[in-house]
């Protein structure tokens, strides 16, 4: 969710247990505007908070225009310690390689600088690798998150005619029919499915079409997302299963919407057996 809009977010998913204490909204909006200057973004978004045993991550990122179709998103994060925001730098594959070797399912220590594999003293061949810390492992598992969840209403973007995804300009939110309907969300990044790819490099593409973006209804696991509506204040909360932490709120008839992740940074690999 945009920095400006924490509170007013923070609001419609309190409901769901998703929220944060007045010392950490008023930190993050204070590191978060000064990271937005420096950095020079038009818009900053915080992205969520990650549990580790000593202290806790906290985790933002700009957006950057491309030449290609998506734009960019560069990850910051911070510790609850100093709220002092640093960025996350883009993995190698050796790196990727590494990570996905080490146990998914142990928990963040919160010291960015644990080494994931302690060097061996006795092995000089070892000494000399690249080490691969926690803020590694931090920055492979936002990936995985935001790979797989990264909601938006599926005709809040476009495409313009310099095939770029932009903000809708049409956009005035949905209907509290569309708005319960899981088909009306999708995920904000290229499209997997090799159709969208093809309709999206044609030159007779329909720009205001929102059929670009691969919709939640063919998330898998089947039944991955679950759905709960609040028709007191008109908006709806979708929660992921497979990355519990992960929601998102949209109200009806508005342009608002937004996502945060408060969690530990586990996957449900065992979802797939449950449903």
């Amino acid at each position: 969710m945009e920095v400006v809009d924490i509170e007013m977010g923070l609001r419609f998913l309190s409901s769901q247990g998703y929220t944060l204490n007045v010392a950490e909204i008023a930190m993050l909006t204070a590191s978060l505007s000064k990271l937005q200057a420096d950095e020079k973004y038009g818009r900053i978004f915080f992205w969520g908070k990650i549990f580790g045993k000593t202290q806790d991550y906290y985790i933002a990122y700009g957006i950057r225009d491309n030449d290609i179709e998506f734009p960019s998103k560069q990850f910051y994060c911070a510790t609850g310690e100093t709220f002092t925001f640093g960025d996350l730098a883009l993995l190698t594959d050796d790196e990727k390689a590494m990570i996905e070797t080490f146990p998914a399912e142990t928990p963040f220590s919160g010291e960015p600088d644990c080494l994931l594999f302690p060097k061996k003293e006795d092995d000089p061949e070892e000494m000399e690798e690249s080490p691969i810390t926690e803020l590694h492992r931090l920055s492979y598992t936002i990936g995985a998150i935001d790979a797989e969840t990264s909601v938006v209403p599926a005709t809040a973007f476009v495409l313009n005619d310099a095939h770029q995804v932009v903000p809708s300009a049409e956009y005035a939110g949905l209907s509290w029919s569309e708005l319960t309907d899981l088909g009306s969300f999708a995920h904000f990044r290229p499209a997997s499915d090799i159709g969208k790819q093809r309709a999206m490099a044609k030159d007779d593409v329909e720009w205001k079409n929102s059929n670009f973006l691969d919709r939640l209804t063919t998330s898998l696991p089947t039944g991955c997302w679950a759905m709960r509506s609040d028709a007191t204040v008109s908006s709806v909360q979708l929660r992921s299963l497979m990355w519990p932490g992960y929601v998102f709120y949209a109200v009806a008839e508005k342009r608002y919407f937004g996502s945060v992740y408060i969690g530990h940074g586990l996957q449900n690999s065992d979802l797939p057996f449950l449903l």
